[in-house]
């Protein structure tokens, strides 16, 4: 059992497994799933799959109330509603060593992020439940999240969901203002992304990992996506 003297909210980046509290009770935790620990709360985890954690700690005090009235126990958020802000914030902050002239910046920066990570923990009430189309909607959103790398069509997405291709383009195009094949191009980016700050990969294993045919794919879709070629990328993050 080990415990930490801060709050600790946990990223478990691609990995799997169980976290035994103290008193026995255990969370299950799945690939890009989220847990945040109470400060204090000795926990133990067991990982089931190849992955690694990636780790934020904070001051209480950043949460206030907020924190110190949901914490009690352990609180997991599932990667299914886990939205892109969550994921990009708490990768950045978690690379932030401690930094006196930024103490401001970052404090406000952590618990918008807390109180946003809270928000998407709140159990669905019965008289809330999402419509069937908002079911469809976030079926597809969670098939693409986790198939982006193979996925070569739309209509594969739509008979996952059990709707047909047209209606499942009209949701999103209603709903998001999206297409699906945007949505599968932003999940790829911000996967290339990640494996760009956080490994050192080559781009063309980034390209393969990502779902990009290819290295030039990549490099193309990424600059149009984001304004910068995927190794200017890694060069300005790295300089952070």
């Amino acid at each position: 059992m080990h415990s930490h003297p801060m709050a600790e909210l946990v990223y478990h980046y691609r990995g799997s497994g169980i976290t035994t509290m103290e008193d026995g009770r255990q969370v299950h935790f799945e690939p890009h799933g989220t847990v945040l620990y109470p400060p204090g709360r000795p926990h133990e985890q067991t990982m089931e799959s190849h992955g690694e954690d990636i780790c934020l700690h904070f001051d209480c005090g950043q949460g206030a109330k907020a924190l110190r009235d949901r914490t009690a126990e352990p609180l997991y958020v599932p990667p299914l509603p886990m939205d892109p802000f969550v994921r990009s914030e708490f990768l950045q902050l978690a690379r932030v060593g401690f930094n006196r002239a930024r103490r401001v910046e970052l404090n406000l920066r952590t618990t918008a992020l807390l109180l946003r990570f809270l928000d998407l923990s709140r159990p669905f009430e019965e008289e809330l439940l999402p419509d069937p189309a908002e079911i469809h909607v976030a079926r597809a959103r969670q098939y693409i999240r986790e198939n982006y790398q193979r996925i070569q069509c739309v209509g594969e997405i739509a008979e996952h969901v059990g709707v047909s291709e047209d209606y499942l383009r009209h949701l999103f195009a209603g709903r998001d203002r999206t297409s699906l094949n945007r949505l599968v191009t932003e999940v790829r980016i911000e996967r290339a992304k990640e494996l760009l700050i956080h490994s050192r990969l080559p781009q063309k294993e980034i390209a393969s990992l990502c779902g990009f045919q290819t290295e030039r794919y990549l490099s193309a879709r990424f600059k149009q996506w984001t304004g910068y070629s995927p190794g200017a990328f890694r060069t300005a993050m790295v300089k952070k």
